[in-house]
């Protein structure tokens, strides 16, 4: 069953409640994005494989702060 939030959701997001703006957000997510999808060109990975990596990125960061959990650690 597909998990879809409401933009109120998206909105409030605990990044939202640790104070990183909205547009702070974006620019985090659209650059980790970025990074996930070069890192498996340059391995040679499947399309499908980058686009779950990317999917699974948006959703553990639906419920988790970027503030609490920086973003290049977490990658580690």
């Amino acid at each position: 069953r597909p998990v879809l939030y409401t933009e109120k959701e998206l909105k409030d997001s605990p990044s939202r409640q640790d104070e990183i703006s909205w547009e702070r957000e974006c620019e985090l997510r659209r650059r980790v994005a970025g990074l996930i999808q070069e890192a498996g060109m340059r391995l040679e990975l499947p399309c499908r494989a980058i686009c779950t990596a990317v999917h699974y990125f948006h959703r553990v960061f639906a419920k988790l702060s970027m503030a609490k959990h920086p973003l290049m650690l977490t990658a580690e």
